[in-house]
């Protein structure tokens, strides 16, 4: 889901694009989160990037986590998208949208076998006269590409040459003019800011790392999401909606039994990663698929029963309208003795 991060796509665009992409034989199989690739693949995107930009420019390789043996939450039954001829850098006759995501597509398989990008940088600390603090600051500049070389023309080039000034320990520095049309900094106090709402690419990136969710499924969870109203897009961000709130708050907690362990939380993310992982022994022959269902619907019809015995404690809407009505013409003092002083929640 780069295509998120790199270019602000959507997961049900990229997922759209990028099954064009597969269909048309420019890229491999896109329902994978493996990162194996193929060793003759590999050899010839590192004989293009050899005669492209140098041996300079070629790495080790990239080596996936499920290559080194952790296996958990892959789909290993494809290797990692990648372009189908990796000497094609660039493929004739596509959308704008299919050239987009091909070059990216490349960028991320020939980025993967090249060297690290190298930097210089430099520190700096400065005072001025008649300002108390210290003035701290930054600059690097790119001194060799390697593999950020791929991604040209898909992100903003660095620095490549050093501050064009004299930063000589102990220099002096004559300070730009303080009129309107100078570029001068501002001074801005600034506070700490909540974390960001998710976005669509960057909870798709959170369901992976928890374990939950598959390249198949992550564009239809937020569609889901978003035709129910669990949650709704505003400037981009997934925001949580009265109905997703009611079912978070309301009917969730009468789902968690701590005292179950990770089984006792329905709607936790440690569960679902584990009925996942079950999933994926069913399907590689490691456990017998009667057996899981059992195991669910005998744990699922525990949790439920006691979701409903809990629920008959909890009094309704309708019955909190009712009581309120009853004790509407009760003075505040006999109003409080049967609330307890709280406001009815309804």
């Amino acid at each position: 889901m780069k295509a998120g991060s790199e270019m602000s796509w959507k997961p049900g665009r990229t997922m759209k694009v990028a099954g064009e992409l597969y269909n048309a034989g420019h890229i491999t199989y896109i329902r994978t989160d493996s990162t194996r690739t193929n060793a003759g693949a590999r050899d010839e995107v590192k004989s293009f990037i050899s005669q492209t930009w140098g041996e300079d420019h070629l790495g080790k390789g990239v080596v996936g986590p499920d290559v080194k043996g952790d296996t958990a939450n892959v789909q290993d039954a494809h290797e990692a998208i990648r372009p189908t001829r990796p000497a094609a850098q660039n493929i004739e006759g596509l959308s704008a949208e299919q050239a987009r995501l091909y070059r990216l597509v490349w960028a991320r398989f020939a980025g993967s076998q090249m060297s690290p990008s190298q930097y210089e940088r430099l520190s700096m600390s400065a005072s001025a006269t008649g300002f108390e603090k210290t003035f701290n600051s930054t600059a690097s500049w790119r001194v060799h590409k390697g593999w950020e070389a791929a991604f040209e023309g898909i992100r903003k080039e660095p620095a490549i040459a050093p501050p064009s000034f004299n930063a000589s320990v102990g220099e002096s520095l004559e300070l730009d003019s303080t009129d309107s049309e100078s570029n001068n900094p501002e001074l801005i106090e600034d506070e700490t800011k909540p974390p960001a709402r998710y976005k669509q690419h960057s909870i798709v990136q959170k369901m992976k790392s928890e374990g939950i969710g598959r390249p198949s499924t992550y564009a239809a969870t937020i569609t889901k999401l978003l035709k129910r109203k669990y949650v709704v897009e505003e400037n981009g961000s997934l925001v949580p909606a009265d109905s997703g709130r009611t079912l978070w708050l309301e009917v969730a907690p009468f789902y968690d039994r701590k005292d179950h362990g990770i089984e006792g939380h329905l709607f936790g993310t440690d569960f679902t990663a584990e009925m996942e992982s079950n999933l994926d022994e069913i399907e590689i022959g490691n456990s017998a698929a009667p057996q899981v269902w059992h195991t669910f619907a005998e744990h699922f019809q525990g949790l439920h029963l006691a979701a409903l015995e809990q629920k008959k404690l909890k009094p309704t809407p309708k019955q909190l309208d009712y009581f309120a009505r009853l004790i509407s013409h009760l003075p505040e003092d006999e109003v409080n003795r049967f609330t307890g002083g709280n406001p009815l929640k309804r």
